[in-house]
């Protein structure tokens, strides 16, 4: 699968075990949509440590835990991180403001509510 969407974007597919010694184009993301670092098995991570200083952002779709290893190992390595977290509360916003019919969906509280919860 990772192979045809790869082509189909202009890409090239690697597996796991290829992103230790990649070496992207200056400006990429590595984005983990695996279940790699959520709970219960939070020591997971799709990428060893010293290959995260190659990347000028880092996103982990996971968000239990909010800081990943990944995350955390990312931001040691003084890369920019985006964690879980922030996906599932810009998808909540989305999905309020289409179930509302364009109602304002409140940000402020959604993200105070994440903040004691996470």
């Amino acid at each position: 699968k990772a192979v045809s969407l790869a082509a189909a974007v202009g890409g090239h597919a690697l597996r796991l075990a290829e992103l230790e010694t990649f070496r992207p184009e200056e400006g990429m993301i590595l984005a983990n949509a695996t279940s790699l670092g959520m709970y219960p098995n939070v020591d997971g991570t799709p990428i060893p440590k010293q290959a995260l200083s190659f990347y000028d952002v880092v996103f982990d779709a996971v968000y239990a835990p909010k800081v990943t290893r990944l995350l955390r190992e990312a931001e040691e390595c003084g890369v920019k991180v985006v964690s879980g977290v922030e996906m599932f509360l810009r998808q909540a916003l989305g999905q309020f403001e289409r179930f509302t019919n364009g109602i304002e969906a409140p940000e402020s509280l959604m993200r105070e509510v994440l903040a004691k919860h996470t």
